[in-house]
């Protein structure tokens, strides 16, 4: 008897975890305990995601393998470009890596972003007392209508300041 009423728990328990597994995929919520609520979205700034009738579409540019630093700035980009969408479901985004593909079609990517102004910036990777270069392009492009916005993801960095 004891033995089927702790099967029967753990039954529970598993099919509690799947439920809200399931509805957790369709609702994105974030929990901000800062005291200054850096994380939190300003009541503005969600009035205006709210409003928008449109669709506002968001090419980011920062699929590809990086180093830990740009991972963490693209977890972070999708984050919030998820708490958008859970605004609005208007505000559609995804992720393109434009160094992918045959070297004519690389250089038809180059060749479009220059056009829209979007050069790319060098990364010096160190692994041990080698270094690569890498060439990457840090950036969102947001398409609303007929306008098309640029927006560079990297801070402006001063030099002899960590960042």
């Amino acid at each position: 008897m004891k033995k089927k009423n702790n099967i029967l728990t753990l039954i529970l328990i598993l099919a509690i975890i799947f439920i809200v597994n399931v509805i957790a995929q369709y609702y994105f919520k974030t929990f901000d305990f800062t005291d200054d609520k850096r994380y939190t979205l300003s009541k503005s700034t969600v009035n205006l995601l709210k409003n928008q009738k449109d669709v506002i579409y968001v090419k980011v540019l920062l699929e590809g393998d990086f180093p830990a630093g740009f991972v963490r700035l693209k977890r972070n980009v999708r984050n919030i470009l998820n708490e958008f969408n859970s605004i609005n479901p208007k505000i559609d985004f995804e992720f393109q890596n434009p160094l992918e593909g045959s070297v004519k079609e690389i250089n038809q990517a180059k060749e479009a972003l220059r056009k829209q102004g979007i050069l790319p910036v060098t990364l010096f990777i160190g692994e041990g007392n080698s270094k690569t270069e890498k060439n990457i392009y840090p950036y969102a492009i947001f398409n609303y209508g007929k306008r098309v916005y640029v927006v560079n993801l990297l801070e402006s960095q001063v030099p002899g300041v960590p960042q």
